[in-house]
C-alpha cells in the first residue's frame, strides 16, 4: 500500500512539472524615475543618486549604465525582479525610493513611471 501510494505521488509530480502548471514566472519591471530638489544641500549627483536608487529598492534591481542621465533629476532607467512572486506597481517602488533612509536630504520629489 505505501508503495503505491509513493509512486503515485511521484507520478503527480513528474505530470505536474511536464505540463508546465508549476508557478509562474513573473518578468522584471521597468520604470522610469525621475527627481525633483528643493530641499536644504545641493543635489547629489548621478552616481551619487544611482547608487541610493539600488541601496533602497529590492535586492537583484538594476540602473543600466549606458547612457546615465545627464542631470541628477533624471530619468534614470530602473529594472526591479518580482518580489513575493508579484511585478512591483509604481506605488511601490515610489514607497522603497521615498520612504529610504539612504534618501538625499534635498530630494523633495519622486516621479516613478512604468516603462511601455
Amino acid at each position: 500500500m505505501k508503495r503505491k501510494s509513493i509512486l503515485f505521488a511521484s507520478a503527480l509530480c513528474t505530470l505536474i512539472v511536464a505540463l508546465g502548471m508549476a508557478a509562474p514566472a513573473f518578468a522584471n519591471s521597468a520604470w522610469d524615475v525621475e527627481f525633483e530638489f528643493d530641499g536644504p544641500g545641493r543635489p547629489p549627483s548621478v552616481v551619487n543618486l544611482r547608487n541610493y536608487i539600488l541601496g533602497c529598492v529590492p535586492r537583484g534591481s538594476f540602473v543600466p549604465n549606458p547612457p546615465p542621465p545627464r542631470d541628477p533629476e533624471g530619468p534614470f532607467s530602473l529594472t526591479t525582479p518580482p518580489v513575493r512572486g508579484r511585478e512591483l506597481t509604481d506605488n511601490q517602488v515610489y514607497n522603497y525610493l521615498n520612504g529610504c533612509r539612504l534618501k538625499p536630504a534635498s530630494v523633495t520629489g519622486i516621479s516613478v513611471t512604468g516603462e511601455d
